[in-house]
């Protein structure tokens, strides 16, 4: 069983989009994002087709949505990979978290694996008998917003007493979102330095950022209308 591959192995050079194909044409899922991977269904059933029986899928979360049920499933990955003799470390807490980066430079690991010591057909691994055709959901990949509010300190009189051009991109309640482009576009937009300590405004702020219905240009707008309707208040 061959599991060491070299930084410069072909296989650490697959796109997210090969890879994404890759998954959805074996498991037969419509996977479109790398960071759901870090909910581990995914990882256990590639281990599944590669080694048919050895993971207790009846024991996986399909439809897994919190920190604490992704890393469930990877410890179920983890024990298979313990009781295979593979040693590859698998790094739970990070994996759980679905960031890109450490959940693509697995999964890569992880085809290339596949690769090399999967001796059947994609084709005669069926996928929706082995999970007894459960549908997984990894909307909450597609749907994950990141609002982040706080208060900037008082600036002291020295501070007020520069010109306000220096401070007109430094809002003090930040909204970031997954997307950085946002979260740039929503500071140029806005002028106004505030303090936000008005609850329903920040509950409003989060549910401009987690309506789907509207563009990132809507939701800028809107928002940087709130920052700036609060701090004439």
């Amino acid at each position: 069983m061959n599991e060491s591959f070299g930084i410069m192995d072909e296989g650490y050079f697959k796109s997210s989009g090969q890879i994404l194909k890759w998954i959805n044409d074996l498991l037969r899922l419509n996977v479109s994002k790398i960071e759901s991977l870090g909910s581990g269904s995914v990882y256990c059933q590639v281990v599944d087709a590669i080694f048919p029986g050895k993971v207790p899928l009846s024991k996986v979360n399909w439809r897994a949505k919190l920190d604490y049920e992704f890393v469930t499933n990877l410890k179920i990955l983890q024990n298979c990979f313990t009781k295979l003799g593979i040693k590859r470390y698998i790094e739970v807490e990070k994996l759980s978290k679905c960031k890109y980066q450490d959940n693509l430079e697995f999964i890569q690991w992880l085809m290339r694996f596949y690769e090399v010591n999967c001796n059947k057909s994609p084709e005669s691994y069926d996928a929706l008998e082995r999970r007894k055709n459960v549908e997984p959901d990894y909307s909450f990949a597609e749907k994950q917003v990141i609002v982040k509010l706080f208060n900037q300190p008082q600036q002291n009189q020295q501070d007020n007493q520069q010109p306000a051009k220096s401070q007109a991109r430094k809002p003090s309640t930040q909204v970031k979102q997954l997307e950085p482009a946002l979260y740039k576009k929503v500071v140029n937009n806005t002028n106004a330095n505030i303090n936000v300590q008005n609850t329903q405004v920040i509950q409003n702020i989060k549910d401009i950022i987690q309506n789907q219905n509207i563009s990132d240009s809507e939701k800028v707008a809107k928002i940087a209308n709130l920052l700036k309707i609060e701090s004439n208040q």
